[in-house]
């Protein structure tokens, strides 16, 4: 059986390599963007890992850009901070917690 990675904000520009990438190495992917999976939402991240039961994560969703951060801040902090912490939580949750790497800005 494949293992499993799980990529948040799949849809950005790291996305877009990563994905591609991954599966050209014989990993299943799934890729989420804020649409399929709002990791702002505890309960349905949580949720969401349980069911996928990832191998891994590769949290990319969030505000990367450093200017962006700074004038949308209150958002780029829950984005940024408590999404990773959802992603975190949900992870240890899990019987077999995967391992997470979490992307933050140039």
């Amino acid at each position: 059986m494949r293992k499993t990675i799980l990529v948040t904000g799949a849809s950005g520009f790291v996305g877009g390599h990563l994905l591609p990438y991954l599966s050209g190495r014989g990993y299943r992917v799934v890729g989420t963007d804020s649409k399929t999976l709002d990791v702002l939402d505890a309960n349905r991240t949580t949720g969401f890992l349980r069911r996928l039961r990832p191998w891994g994560v590769v949290h990319l969703a969030g505000i990367s850009h450093v200017a962006a951060v700074w004038e949308k801040f209150p958002a780029a902090l829950r984005a940024n901070v408590l999404g990773a912490y959802h992603i975190c939580d949900a992870a240890r949750r899990l019987s077999r917690p995967p391992r997470v790497l979490i992307v933050g800005s140039g």
